[in-house]
């Protein structure tokens, strides 16, 4: 994992101290989602899908025309719900709710269509978990239970 961390910031630093010549953009996005468990081995259990959201900025540095480097930080809200079977009640259910962020770096490939731009990305990302809780019964997932 520190490898990883390592090589993102080198590769963004020297990204970064060769893009004085480059044009450099930035933004924000926001992004809805809808998340919901798969659970293989547990046929009773059912899960629906949640709403959710995802908020942050990008910095997008274009080295030509048809490369660029694109760095993202984006905060993330998933929610979800799990239902169990009761046979002598209706079905009971557990929600949960996850609040996140990832750090995503594209290489990006881009060529002009039309009077716009297409474009495709590749690349890795960091991801972080702040909160994870099932809001039924108010346990933190992320937190040891004594």
């Amino acid at each position: 994992m520190k490898k990883i961390i390592i090589t993102l910031a080198v590769v963004l630093g020297l990204g970064l101290t060769q893009a004085n010549a480059q044009t450099l953009s930035y933004g924000a996005k926001a992004e809805a989602n809808m998340s919901n468990f798969l659970l293989s081995k547990w046929n009773s259990i059912h899960s629906n899908m949640g709403f959710g959201a995802s908020l942050g900025g990008f910095l997008k540095i274009e080295f030509n025309e048809n490369f660029a480097l694109q760095p993202e930080l984006m905060f993330h809200f998933k929610n979800s719900e799990m239902e169990t079977p009761n046979i002598y009640e209706a079905p009971y259910a557990f929600n949960y709710q996850y609040w996140g962020a990832e750090i995503p770096i594209y290489a990006v490939g881009q060529m002009k269509l039309g009077n716009g731009k297409g474009y495709i990305g590749i690349g890795p990302y960091v991801g972080f978990g702040f909160s994870n809780k099932n809001t039924t019964i108010d346990i933190d997932l992320y937190k040891k239970m004594s």
